[in-house]
């Protein structure tokens, strides 16, 4: 793709104004130079002179012109400099930010929308083990110290040791369900 920027003979912050006036040159001069290509002329202004095809044309020259610098610098171990050059501040910030966001979406679905939920009939798992912990048979206000508070009754899995009893079923506390175990 030609420079259009050449081919009227501006500079690139030309005003609408000094386009026009370049092409109306240009097409005059044509007339008696034979080595202005006519088509290429109004091809530029008709691109140049229309404030969106300027833009779309502004931008892909931009872009070609970085694609260029950054094979240039390849030579001289650039693709590795080329890459350290994208990754400024706002360029980490912005991927610390997705990992933040991705990381809190992750535990969210994962255990956050189901600490509160816990129901009689639900099944009960281990955080550390990701192993069947036991099923919640009752959900009662059950005097704990100072103050009720709501307690599960849990039928223990029979793999899930139970310290200084024989009981497979033993109330439990909120806090300590909610610590420990999530629900699928």
């Amino acid at each position: 793709m030609p420079d259009y920027y050449s081919v009227l003979r501006i500079g690139h912050n030309a005003s609408r104004k000094d386009i026009s006036q370049a092409y109306e040159r240009l097409i005059k001069e044509s007339n008696y130079d034979t080595t202005i290509d006519k088509a290429a002329v109004e091809t530029a202004y008709r691109i140049l002179s229309d404030i969106a095809s300027k833009a779309q044309y502004d931008a892909r020259q931009t872009m070609r012109t970085k694609r260029v610098q950054m094979k240039g610098k390849e030579g001289k171990g650039g693709s590795i400099q080329a890459i350290a050059e994208w990754f400024t501040l706002p360029h980490l910030l912005m991927i610390l930010g997705v990992l933040v966001l991705a990381t809190a979406a992750f535990y969210w679905f994962r255990f956050g929308y189901k600490l509160n939920d816990f129901q009689a009939g639900d099944v009960l798992y281990n955080r550390s083990q990701n192993k069947r912990y036991g099923k919640i048979l009752r959900v009662e206000d059950h005097q704990f110290g100072s103050g009720t508070e709501k307690a599960f009754l849990i039928e223990m899995d029979k793999s899930q040791p139970i310290l200084g009893s024989n009981e497979r079923t033993v109330w439990v506390q909120q806090d300590v369900i909610k610590a420990c175990c999530y629900k699928q």
